[in-house]
């Protein structure tokens, strides 16, 4: 399992260099020389290419519970990650090439700063002045909030979405739950 913060740079070239401890516990889980695959929207989340479909749709049932009422925007927010997903393949020494239209999702250049969080079964590449927005922003709204403890995405039926029982998504009723077209 992926734990732990760590802090990066996107070097002059446009790369980025996996810290050891993240490419030993990416060799235990993934082997050597695993396949990645990026995508995200404000953040990078960073898998095995063939864990992808799995990370996508606990993703999509965990946004499709969160705004069942919006559900344009959950369908919005999977066509804008489907048009960010890129492969990155590692070397040796855990550096890989960040593509341009990724360094711009993320809101940085060569040089810039970034946070690499371990989650679980995938990391995710984060901006760090965006993540410490976002951190600075939960920690003030949590106690208000509360969180969903039992997401559960009912799609306006008495029922939960098929997804959730196991099933494949039945467009008629279940619209937002779009999967990407991986490469």
């Amino acid at each position: 399992m992926f734990d732990g913060r760590f802090s990066l740079a996107v070097s002059p070239e446009g790369n980025v260099i996996l810290p050891p401890a993240v490419r030993k516990e990416m060799h235990r889980q993934w082997g050597q020389g695993p396949a990645l695959l990026c995508f995200g929207v404000q953040f990078l989340y960073i898998c095995r290419a063939q864990d992808a479909e799995d990370l996508l749709r606990r993703l999509d049932t965990q946004l499709c519970a969160a705004f069942f009422e919006d559900m344009w925007a959950v369908t919005g927010y999977f066509r804008q990650m489907e048009a960010s997903v890129a492969r990155a393949a590692p070397s040796a020494d855990g550096r890989f090439a960040l593509p341009q239209r990724l360094m711009e999702l993320l809101g940085v250049h060569r040089g810039g700063l970034l946070t690499l969080l371990g989650v679980e079964d995938h990391l995710e590449l984060w901006n760090r002045e965006r993540l410490e927005r976002q951190m600075r922003a939960f920690e003030l709204d949590a106690p208000r909030q509360g969180l969903l403890e039992t997401p559960i995405c009912m799609q306006g039926s008495e029922s939960p979405c098929s997804l959730l029982r196991g099933g494949l998504p039945d467009m008629r009723r279940c619209g937002p739950c779009v999967y990407l077209r991986l490469p």
